[in-house]
C-alpha cells in the first residue's frame, strides 16, 4: 500500500512539474507562447562579460579613488557604467570638483580599453540556443544594452553573433538607461513589433524591471539551466 501511495504521490509531481514546464515556450522560455520578436540584453546575458567588467570596472575606479565591492558591482548591473561611477562617487562623498563629468567621461573609456585588453568574451550557450532558434525560425531580434555602441557591437562581432540581430540599441541612443524602459521600447519600434508581443532576455534586476516596464514578457537567463555565472544571482537584490 506504502508503494503504491508513493508512486502516486511521485506521478502527480511529475504531471505538475511537465504542466508548468508547459506554460512556458519550448524554445524561447518566455510565457509568451507566438512572441513576435526576441529581445536580449548583452552583458551577462549573451556573452559572459560581467567577470571581465568586474576586474575593469574596479580597476578603473581605484586610479581615481573610488571603490567598488563585488555586491555593488551586481546590484549596478544594467544601469550605464558612466552612471555607475557617478553613483559610487556621490556614496563615496567625492565632490563634483574631484571627479568631474570629464572625469567620468574618461573613466567609462578607460574602463572599455581594459576590458577590450582582456580580450573576446565567451558566448553564454544557453542564450545562444534561443537566439538561433529565432534566427532559423525568422523571428525579428534585436539587442538592448546599456553598453557603449562601440564595446557592444566589437563584442558580438568578435563571436560572430552581431549579423543575427535586427538592430542593436545601446545606452547612446536614450536618454534614460535601465531600468527605465526606454531601451526595450526603442528596440521594439525598431523592429515594429508591438512591445507587448516580445520577449525580453536579462541577467539584472535592474534590466527585468526595464523590459517589464515595457510591457514584454520577461526571460531571467539566470534562471537557465547551464548559466555560467552563478554568482549574479547569488548578489541578486
Amino acid at each position: 500500500m506504502m508503494t503504491t501511495i508513493s508512486t502516486t504521490i511521485s506521478t502527480i509531481e511529475q504531471h505538475e512539474k511537465e504542466g508548468r514546464r508547459m506554460q512556458n515556450h519550448p524554445l524561447y522560455h518566455g510565457t509568451n507562447l507566438a512572441p513576435k520578436a526576441l529581445i536580449f540584453d548583452c552583458d551577462g546575458t549573451i556573452l559572459e562579460t560581467m567577470t571581465l567588467f568586474f576586474v575593469a570596472d574596479k580597476q578603473t575606479c581605484e586610479e581615481y579613488g573610488l571603490e567598488l565591492t563585488k555586491k555593488r558591482f551586481y546590484e549596478l548591473a544594467g544601469v550605464p557604467i558612466k552612471e555607475i561611477f557617478r553613483i559610487l562617487r556621490d556614496e563615496q562623498g567625492k565632490t563634483e570638483e574631484e571627479i568631474t563629468e570629464e572625469d567620468l567621461d574618461r573613466m567609462t573609456l578607460r574602463c572599455g580599453e581594459l576590458a577590450e585588453e582582456m580580450g573576446a568574451p565567451e558566448i553564454i550557450q544557453s542564450t545562444e540556443t534561443i537566439i538561433m532558434h529565432g534566427k532559423r525560425n525568422g523571428v525579428p531580434m534585436a539587442v538592448a544594452s546599456s553598453g557603449c555602441r562601440e564595446v557592444v557591437r566589437m563584442h558580438l562581432k568578435q563571436r560572430g553573433l552581431l549579423d543575427l540581430f535586427d538592430c542593436v540599441v545601446t545606452c547612446e541612443d536614450v536618454e534614460r538607461g535601465k531600468p527605465a524602459p526606454d531601451l526595450y521600447l526603442l528596440a521594439a519600434k525598431k523592429l515594429r513589433v508591438d512591445p507587448k508581443e516580445c520577449t525580453a532576455y536579462e541577467d539584472a534586476s535592474l534590466g527585468i524591471a526595464s523590459a517589464k516596464k515595457a510591457g514584454m514578457d520577461v526571460v531571467d537567463v539566470r534562471q537557465l539551466e547551464g548559466y555560467p555565472n552563478p554568482e549574479a544571482l547569488l548578489y541578486d537584490n
